[in-house]
């Protein structure tokens, strides 16, 4: 959304859960198109925590990338576009909370 890419996270946030609901009742939770509004929230937790070095943020993006990687592979397989991208957010995501486990 616009707010994510003019870094107001509040906002952004808001309108995605609101998207979000309004997939979950109308497609239903194992449909691609949810799994990618999950991941577009969680990809915007990222960059959010990312910006702020929260990892309280970063875990909120994991947990949301992990839901819509394991819907996409169960409509897609490995090689499908949107499952390679999820996993690449993934990746990055898990390097970013190793660093924070390597700083205690």
């Amino acid at each position: 959304t616009i707010y994510s890419d003019q870094r107001k996270y509040p906002e952004a946030e808001k309108l995605f859960l609101e998207v979000m609901e309004i997939d979950k009742k109308t497609i239903g939770e194992n449909n691609p198109n949810y799994a990618n509004s999950l991941s577009n929230l969680g990809i915007m937790y990222y960059n959010w925590g990312k910006k702020e070095s929260d990892y309280t943020k970063m875990k909120l993006a994991k947990k949301h990338i992990e839901i819509s990687l394991k819907i996409l592979l169960s409509n897609f397989d490995l090689n499908h576009p949107d499952t390679k991208t999820v996993q690449t957010c993934l990746n990055a995501i898990n390097v970013e909370l190793g660093k924070e486990l390597n700083s205690n």
